[in-house]
């Protein structure tokens, strides 16, 4: 073989292998990221995330309020619920539930030294039935136009029945 074709064939085969070399660099390199795979962090920091459906359409919120975190998942018709923790003055926690067109609304509350769970009808004028407790009794209450028109109450010393009538006198009835 003459020197002229050994050396073209020697270039042919210099250039495949540097062509082979840069392709395996790059595939080792492409293998080595697809395995070392996104990182994920552990903690995410945002002051608000919206949920949102397939629809595109907002289903809930969790943000932090002036007045402390909060967390609202709305529901078909209106209705929904929100959660909520006060980080103010009156330390309070509580979860609201309402149905569709606020049609009715029950509301929890817990404060630093008392609790209450209320039962209303938003369009009903203010009747409403709550339920309060604190560190030394119990008491149900009956509200009608804001006003408590009744309530039984129990504490450390007696359990009673208050009944108004309606010209708003109270009648009492004690235990023994």
């Amino acid at each position: 073989m003459e020197l002229g074709a050994r050396f073209e064939r020697l270039e042919r085969e210099v250039r495949f292998w540097r062509r082979f070399s840069i392709l395996l660099a790059i595939g080792g390199a492409l293998a080595f990221l697809v395995a070392a795979g996104p990182k994920r962090s552990r903690v995410v920091t945002a002051e608000r995330f919206e949920l949102v459906g397939a629809d595109g359409k907002k289903a809930g919120d969790w943000w932090v309020a002036e007045d402390g975190p909060a967390l609202r998942m709305d529901g078909a018709g209106g209705s929904g619920v929100r959660l909520g923790a006060d980080n103010g003055r009156q330390q309070q926690s509580f979860v609201r539930m309402w149905g569709p067109k606020n049609s009715s609304l029950i509301i929890l509350e817990s404060y630093a030294e008392s609790a209450q769970v209320k039962l209303l009808n938003p369009g009903g004028g203010g009747h409403y039935l709550a339920l309060v407790q604190d560190d030394s009794s119990g008491e149900l209450r009956i509200h009608r136009n804001t006003k408590v028109q009744a309530r039984v109450r129990t504490d450390v010393t007696r359990s009673y029945l208050e009944v108004k009538s309606p010209s708003g006198v109270p009648n009492l009835f004690t235990s023994p």
